[in-house]
């Protein structure tokens, strides 16, 4: 980010207000190690931090941008006795508003010492080398104005033996701070590459008081991390982060509240580190170096003109097509790259990442969330509750909202959208197209210009299907409140076609640029 100084503060972390569920995922823990014998107990916590510790970020009272922190009356813990056991909700009995906070509980009171995990999680579990697994940080995250998202907020805790119900709590996640000059529905954190995960169900390790998450042996993960909800004008938010480094080429992206969307892509990499606060300043329309133009993130040689021309209401414009397909984090890098698959209306997929085989078969899905683990009604955007149908964009001929629900504008800003279904039929008749065996797909040529679409096939369900066979482009209008337009081809032929909307296809951006009279 240009000419832009990261200050970094020590922080006191966090937080829970999800509820302790007796339903134990007891499925996944190995039963001869766990001892039923529970008793009442107490432990004593307290938090790193500036001296006092509060379960969320209050305003300043110096000019050192130190916090105040105390615990609140809805923390609760995950309390683990023996290893190979399901983590015990411990919930704040007393110790509200104060520096130091005591949970009270059921656990065995025959171990040597205790691991914790704050918030409470359910299904978490402490494993035979004192880490512990199924801890998640999510994705998706709730703004409030001067704090941060709660379960969002990771901390661990390890007693000894000589003072047992004593727990002294540790930050996993850092903080990054911004205050938007403008009302906003959305702040989304986006790297350049996959080199680091940022969300998802990790391992949590004490590494001797410097706790850590690991994400590399999930099957859930995410790459980007967005802030959402009713974000005012002129407040601080914080958004946790793992520790990580993101590459230059990293960009923040803020989705107004009046349906715009700004992109600030940096020049440099940037690290998160645990318990530090990284603030990355004011962000106002007017003076914010924000990635300009029609062409956002996207450069020139990314992008291809065929020629392609249509009329919309009057006017004429040239069509400007990605050279490649759309992934979560921009274009993929080459014309023969899948990219990722997107649900209609869902501006990023569920299905995270993935292995191409050397046969071209997609393999080894790894997942957004256990919630977003499979393409299908119950993953769909704007899913009617209580049918199998959709009640948004309804009726035949709807469009996607260019900047809320249109992956290719949210990814990657300027002027880039998903084609309609009339660009896809222009795209059919004024070119000439060809199976090319050798790539698998199709190419589509006007004189001496093309673009190459990969048969991807599809998701439904967990499932990739006609991959190498047929390829699915995603179209921005509506057929019904269940189904969509979309190109499709097989080996074969080319063709528009009617699909449900929950399918995964794949997404070829374009541009439009009007043509001067």
């Amino acid at each position: 980010m240009k000419k832009n100084i990261y200050k970094l503060y020590a922080f006191a972390a966090l937080l829970t207000l999800s509820a302790c569920s007796s339903d134990e995922a007891v499925d996944t823990v190995d039963t001869a190690n766990v001892d039923k014998t529970l008793v009442a107990m107490t432990f004593t916590a307290s938090q790193e931090g500036e001296g006092s510790t509060r379960t969320y970020v209050s305003e300043v009272y110096n000019a050192n941008n130190k916090t105040i922190v105390y615990w609140t009356s809805q923390d609760k813990i995950s309390v683990f006795d023996v290893k190979g056991s399901v983590g015990k909700c411990f919930e704040l009995s007393s110790g509200g508003d104060s520096k130091k906070g005591v949970f009270s509980g059921t656990a065995s009171d025959e171990a040597d010492k205790y691991t914790a995990v704050y918030p409470y999680t359910e299904g978490a579990v402490l494993n035979n080398d004192g880490s512990v697994s199924n801890v998640v940080l999510p994705s998706t995250q709730t703004a409030t104005a001067g704090s941060f998202d709660p379960n969002a907020a990771l901390m661990m805790a390890e007693s000894t033996t000589e003072n047992k119900k004593s727990l002294s709590f540790k930050n996993v996640i850092g903080l990054v701070k911004v205050n938007p000059g403008f009302a906003c529905s959305k702040i989304i954190i986006r790297p350049s590459d996959k080199t680091a995960v940022l969300a998802g169900k990790g391992k949590l390790t004490y590494n001797s008081g410097e706790p850590k998450i690991d994400f590399s042996e999930s099957d859930e993960k995410s790459y980007i991390i967005t802030l959402e909800g009713n974000i005012e004008a002129n407040k601080d938010y914080y958004i946790a982060v793992p520790a990580a480094t993101l590459n230059e080429k990293w960009s923040i992206t803020f989705v107004s509240s009046d349906d715009k969307v700004y992109i600030r892509q940096s020049d440099r990499s940037i690290t998160f580190e645990r318990k530090k606060v990284i603030d990355l300043g004011t962000f106002k329309t007017a003076d914010t170096p924000w990635v300009s133009g029609e062409s956002g993130i996207v450069e020139s040689s990314q992008e291809i003109d065929l020629g392609l021309e249509i009329q919309i209401s009057g006017t004429n414009y040239k069509v400007i097509f990605a050279k490649s397909n759309l992934t979560a984090l921009g274009l993929a890098e080459n014309e023969t790259d899948f990219g990722d698959y997107f649900a209609w209306g869902a501006t990023e997929p569920w299905l995270t990442d993935y292995t191409r085989a050397a046969d071209g078969s997609v393999t080894s899905p790894i997942w957004k969330s256990s919630q977003y683990n499979t393409y299908n009604w119950a993953t769909v955007p704007y899913k009617d509750p209580n049918a199998d149908e959709c009640n948004e964009y309804t009726n035949d001929g709807d469009k996607l909202n260019v900047t809320k629900d249109d992956a290719a504008r949210l990814i990657l800003g300027g002027e880039w959208q998903i084609p309609t279904l009339q660009i896809w039929t222009e795209l059919m008749t004024q070119t000439s197209s060809a199976w090319e065996e050798d790539k698998i797909g199709y190419r589509f040529t006007k004189d001496d210009k093309s673009i190459f679409l990969p048969a991807a096939g599809f998701f439904d369900g967990i499932e990739c299907k006609d991959v190498r066979y047929g390829g699915n482009y995603r179209s921005s209008i509506a057929k019904s409140n269940k189904d969509v337009y979309n190109l499709c081809f097989i080996n074969v032929s080319v063709y528009s076609h009617i699909y449900v909307r929950y399918y995964g296809f794949s997404i070829r951006p374009i541009r439009l640029a009007k043509i001067s009279d």
